[in-house]
């Protein structure tokens, strides 16, 4: 560091290895002190240059800059006293210079823990580098191995080149590890063992462990092109409406495989810190005034973001659990994996702690479905800690309030987790609360999954298993030789074709890179006008209530009866009020109407803004060849060799001749239908007598309003009562009830939470 040391051709004004009796031999003595590091004598030395009164002001300025110099130096190696007095300084401005401004501001902006931190990392140098510029990462290895007790130092015959770290990496290092960063050098320290490959299976797991928590640490896994492929890839697969069936059970794997890869990235912040306490008692051993409690809890408040993210997932895999098809996810297999990861997170969070265990073995006790356990049920009774049963109540009509002997182990809980948390003034909270409740969510999880689980799935899981650690390690051997054979012989049978289509695959994906400056910009309004151009045919409506208005109501109030009493105007301006509406009626077909077809992609295309070429090309690679059953259509398949027609969303109108009064002639109404129910408009005919439910519209125009002679009703479902076609399938609006999704998703997290004190049916 920068400091300003007056130096001149002529002796130094202070000459202080003059030999003028013992002050002098003190003075030169606490000068060569202050010279070789020694922050007492540092001090001391800038104390008395700041003292000292001079004749001239030159020199009082001279020793006032020395004075800050020692300070400097002094506050660097964490004394406190220079660290006040060079405050003082460096607010009053003496001995401040635009020379040592910086250097001075530097020192004060830094923690005291980081500059401890500094000055073990300089003695630590100091002690092995003998002299030298440099250290190896071989002695620092060996050094952060010998400080733990319970590591010993791997062997190193793999190390045939070991890397150079200078002073500088090596406080850099420090000073990350005083802000709660694992220190990072270049290249990383192999601090676990080293595990030969392919030797056995137990290394070859131990090592794929490894590899998959460090893959964990990878943020950019999800955003990344080949991730954007998938999802694009999938959505030409699946196709709109078959993602939109799929949407919940894609969103519940997706929550489970964030939470278990949230859970990677927790058990890897925990080797991390096994290697951040190696990297403390290093230290420490250098700078016993290092407090390395605080640089810990940085450490663990630093990465609390995994955490976040696994609780995020889990509340939202529990708000669909509900809405999804169970016989479309495999419960055994997540059987397993949840009591996989509960075992892992017990083993590595708990470390061991006695409360910890304590606290998981009274969770089991609580949280063990014991009415679910045939084994428990009828021969082991000592197990079943509901007798003896007390009585249950039935708050309202879904709300179970049971009160039991493992209710009592139920509401131990939260003292317990109290007691955690309140650990190291609160610092519990982080390092054992949290934790904890993740190894809890999974054994909760892994109780739901069995539930669905059979003895088969098990066995299935279970021999995936032993499989994965018997047979993987030769997997590197087969995967490198298997896709070279298939590859030559798809290669050999066109590889013309191939070879074409590998070319247009890469275009895009190389043009992205290389124009991706100019283009993003671009490409984001590209994707949001994308965006909105395939959701913009999609409507939803409500399902109507049980309760909804009859014909003979609305007759009364709106149609002829309401008519003879007052002008046509007055009955449809009050009628207005019943727009939207819940009806269930029937009636007679008396025709059916095409009202309109969209096709936004044919739209598109058609514009001036495509290229007629390029519109050709994307009409058959989105679209399909024209199919022409009649004979006379050879012109039509010249000049339109392929269309989208398969793109085309139909609306229809339904004319129904509903019963009127006794005395009343018969009254129409129309019915307006959606894409969804094409197979049931085509496949109707006058005279069929259907039911239908819908919600009343208001949106036409004179004897189309309601009040009119034909109002309008925009159906959700329709059904044949007596129809020509036998057997044609009901109609239905494809709606969703967003507000029973909420509070059925809601009921399952309550449920997850307080099961089986209080149970929300």
């Amino acid at each position: 560091m920068a400091g300003v040391v007056p130096i001149s051709g002529k002796p130094f004004r202070k000459q202080w290895f003059l030999q003028d009796g013992p002050r002098g031999s003190l003075r030169g003595l606490r000068s060569q002190l202050a010279e070789d590091g020694c922050a007492e004598s540092q001090v001391v030395l800038a104390k008395k240059l700041l003292e000292e009164r001079c004749d001239l002001d030159v020199d009082t300025e001279e020793n006032a800059k020395l004075a800050v110099y020692w300070l400097t130096k002094a506050s660097e190696q964490g004394n406190l006293e220079a660290t006040k007095i060079l405050q003082h300084c460096f607010i009053t401005g003496h001995g401040i210079t635009e020379h040592n401004y910086h250097d001075a501001k530097s020192c004060l902006e830094m923690s005291q823990q980081e500059k401890l931190a500094r000055n073990a990392a300089r003695l630590l140098f100091t002690a092995l580098s003998n002299g030298e510029d440099c250290i190896t990462s071989e002695q620092l290895r060996r050094h952060l191995c010998v400080s733990s007790p319970a590591r010993s130092p791997p062997p190193l015959e793999y190390l045939s080149d070991p890397e150079r770290i200078s002073e500088s990496q090596l406080v850099s290092a420090a000073a990350s590890y005083s802000r709660g960063l694992l220190p990072s050098l270049s290249p990383p320290l192999p601090l676990t063992p080293f595990y030969p490959p392919w030797t056995e299976p137990l290394s070859f797991c131990r090592r794929l462990y490894h590899k998959l928590l460090l893959l964990s640490q990878n943020s950019a896994l999800f955003t990344s092109r080949a991730f954007t492929f998938l999802l694009v890839l999938t959505y030409c697969l699946l196709g709109t409406e078959s993602l939109l069936l799929f949407v919940p059970l894609l969103a519940y794997y997706l929550s489970f495989v964030l939470m278990t890869f949230a859970t990677l990235q927790m058990l890897h912040s925990g080797t991390e810190l096994s290697a951040f306490r190696s990297w403390s008692r290093l230290f420490i051993s250098y700078s016993s005034a290092l407090d390395p409690q605080e640089a810990e809890f940085q450490f663990c408040r630093n990465n609390l973001k995994p955490y976040g993210h696994f609780f995020l997932s889990l509340l939202l895999n529990l708000m669909i659990y509900p809405l999804i098809a169970h016989q479309w996810t495999p419960q055994s297999e997540f059987t397993l994996i949840a009591f996989t990861l509960t075992l892992l997170t017990l083993l590595n969070f708990s470390s061991p702690d006695p409360l910890v265990l304590f606290s998981f073995a009274i969770h089991v006790l609580a949280k063990y479905p014991y009415e679910l356990d045939i084994v428990v049920a009828q021969t082991w009774r000592f197990l079943d800690i509901r007798v003896p049963t007390f009585a249950s109540y039935v708050i309202g009509n879904s709300i179970e309030f049971c009160l039991n002997f493992r209710a009592v182990f139920y509401l131990l809980i939260p003292a317990i987790f109290l007691k955690l948390a309140a650990r190291n003034s609160w610092k519990g909270t982080y390092q054992l609360l949290i934790p904890h409740c993740v190894t809890l969510s999974w054994w909760q999880i892994a109780i739901l999954s069995s539930q669905g689980a059979t003895m088969y799935g098990l066995i299935r899981a279970a021999l995936a298993l032993v499989g994965v650690v018997m047979f993987l390690p030769i997997v590197g051997v087969a995967s490198i030789i298997l896709p070279i054979l298939a590859l030559t012989k798809y290669l050999l049978a066109d590889w013309r074709n191939n070879l074409a289509t590998a070319f247009l695959g890469a275009a895009p994906f190389i043009t992205f890179w290389y124009r991706r400056r100019w283009f993003s910009g671009a490409q984001v309004f590209l994707g949001l006008i994308a965006g909105a151009f395939l959701i913009w045919p999609s409507t939803s409506i409500d399902p109507a209530p049980s309760e909804s208005l009859s014909w003979e109501a609305y007759q009364n109030f709106c149609h002829q009866p309401a008519w003879e009493e007052a002008p046509k105007a007055q009955v449809q301006v009050a009628c207005d009020a019943l727009t939207d509406l819940p009806v269930t009626w029937e009636g007679y077909v008396t025709d059916v109407k095409l009202r309109r077809v969209r096709n936004p992609l044919r739209d598109f295309l058609g514009g001036a803004w495509v290229p007629e070429g390029v519109a050709r090309k994307l009409s058959c690679l989105l679209g399909g060849k024209a199919d022409c059953k009649e004979g006379n259509c050879g012109v039509l398949t010249k000049l339109r060799p392929c269309n989208v027609d398969g793109w085309n969303k139909f609306e229809f109108e339904v004319f129904v001749k509903m019963k009127s009064s006794l005395w009343g002639s018969h009254s129409e109404i129309v019915l307006n239908a959606g894409h969804e129910f094409k197979n049931f408009s085509l496949n109707i005919y006058p005279g069929d007598k259907i039911w239908f439910k819908g919600r009343l519209t208001n949106e036409g125009e004179r004897e189309n309003l309601l009040g009119g002679v034909r109002p309008h009703v925009n159906i959700v479902e329709a059904q044949c009562l007596l129809c020509h076609v036998g057997e044609l399938r009901a109609g239905q609006l494809g709606g969703v009830n967003l507000v029973g999704v909420i509070i059925s998703g809601g009921k399952s997290v309550l449920n997850f939470v307080l099961n089986p004190l209080v149970i929300f049916r």
